[in-house]
């Protein structure tokens, strides 16, 4: 980061075709890290891992926390995807949560420096949470409160929606929620799956290849990341849907190695903008199983996914 915030986005961005294999890591919010300990992650993210971007998890309600975000992002030089979460509870406290991202977003000099993109929901039409033409006027709400950074292309802050394929396909595959994203973000999960066996086999590759090619068949030639994508390596959380698919410590690495090596051969050779990248779900064990790091923030495994094709 320079000494001082800059004048204007105007190429501060990279190029979406150069957003390619692994970005980072998606960060569990949910218990309300502090100043510190967010700095501190985001600085081992940038540093140990060379982590672009981290996509946020959950959401902790603490005032002023989107700031903390933002000066973390900055300090670490790393980039960061604020989450407009909405719950599972059917209550409203997920627009306090918009209106306050939106108000940090404009009232911090650095937030156009470390804010990629404002994610308007995780997996909200899977959960009912809205119908697609709400939720896509949520999206147009925030990008036109945003207006002075969105709207520029590469340049521009990116609003989109965290999103499995099974969500959209629930939903008459949502044309008007795809058209709305500047970015798409998808989940894929193969761990659920039915008939799912080996991580890393080629079947769960092609579980996450079908994922894609739905995302880039009704995706409008937009830019496609994976945002929440994983292996746990235990079951402690969330069963498995298959008796086949076995949560381990030996699973989860077999999973990120196969996306690691479909990264730079499959997805980047079969999304639009430079090829679809992706995220780690998650950077700890704070959503227990999930982690690359455990529940004591050491590694659990040899990580060191390609970040450029």
């Amino acid at each position: 980061m320079p000494t001082n915030v800059p004048d204007s986005v105007d190429n501060w961005w990279c190029s979406t075709q150069d957003e390619q294999a692994w970005l980072g890591f998606s960060y569990d919010v949910s218990w309300c890290p502090s100043s510190a300990q967010l700095t501190k992650s985001f600085k081992r993210m940038r540093s140990e891992y060379n982590a672009r971007y981290v996509r946020m998890y959950g959401t902790c309600d603490n005032d002023g926390f989107t700031d903390q975000l933002i000066n973390a992002g900055w300090e670490a030089g790393l980039g960061i995807y604020p989450l407009i979460w909405f719950g599972f509870d059917g209550d409203n406290k997920w627009q306090t949560r918009r209106d306050n991202i939106i108000k940090a977003i404009k009232s911090n000099s650095k937030a156009p420096y470390v804010v990629r993109g404002v994610v308007v929901g995780s997996e909200p039409m899977f959960d009912s949470v809205m119908s697609p033409d709400d939720l896509a006027a949520q999206i147009y709400n925030v990008k036109n409160q945003l207006a002075p950074w969105t709207n520029k292309g590469d340049d521009g802050m990116q609003i989109t929606l965290s999103e499995m394929p099974y969500g959209y396909q629930i939903r008459n595959n949502a044309p008007q929620v795809f058209k709305a994203q500047d970015t798409l973000m998808a989940h894929s999960l193969p761990f659920f799956d039915w008939t799912v066996g080996d991580a890393g086999s080629d079947s769960t590759a092609g579980k996450v290849q079908n994922d894609l090619n739905y995302m880039v068949k009704n995706g409008l030639g937009k830019k496609i990341i994976i945002s929440q994508t994983g292996w746990p390596s235990n079951a402690d959380i969330w069963k498995p849907n298959s008796a086949k698919a076995v949560a381990s410590l030996q699973q989860e690495k077999a999973y990120f190695d196969m996306l690691d090596n479909l990264a730079c051969s499959w997805m980047a050779k079969n999304g639009p903008k430079g090829g679809i990248a992706w995220f780690s779900h998650m950077y700890a064990d704070t959503l227990s199983g999930w982690g690359v790091l455990d529940t004591n923030w050491k590694a659990k495994f040899d990580f060191k996914p390609k970040t450029s094709c």
